[in-house]
């Protein structure tokens, strides 16, 4: 009786390819034991990963956690004193401070403001989009 020479793991699964045991992709070389593919590999053919793939996937995975970024957060703090303060106090159904209602007055005086005709020291009544007087255009 002869003796067969030892395969590895490698050698071994690249055998079950070859003869249709395992279905590979054409004659690509299978990534080694040890290495995240390899890990890949055993999940998607239904195999319990090796000490060695494991070992590799979970380095990958603790590298790539290390160096990727934290997502920065889209919100940013509103001032108190604002238009913005005054709409999130409304919006969290909360009294609003002080600062925040004289903004809010400020605001609404200066929405009147442009709602409103002025009259020039001419006598001309002039419509609030204007700056200057239509009659003798002296500014506002």
């Amino acid at each position: 009786m002869s003796e067969s020479p030892e395969l590895s793991e490698m050698e071994a699964e690249q055998l079950l390819y070859a003869v249709g045991l395992r279905r590979g992709i054409g004659n690509r070389k299978l990534a080694t034991h040890g290495t995240p593919a390899a890990y890949l590999r055993h999940l998607r053919h239904n195999d319990p990963p090796c000490e060695a793939c494991k070992a590799a996937n979970a380095e990958d995975k603790r590298t790539k956690k290390q160096t990727s970024k934290p997502m920065p957060s889209r919100r940013t703090e509103i001032p108190h004193g604002t238009l913005a303060g005054y709409r999130r106090h409304l919006y969290r159904k909360e009294t609003a401070c002080e600062a925040c209602r004289a903004a809010s007055a400020d605001a609404q005086r200066a929405r009147a403001k442009n709602r409103t005709a002025w009259t020039c020291p001419c006598g001309q009544l002039n419509v609030s989009a204007r700056a200057d007087c239509s009659s003798c255009g002296s500014p506002r």
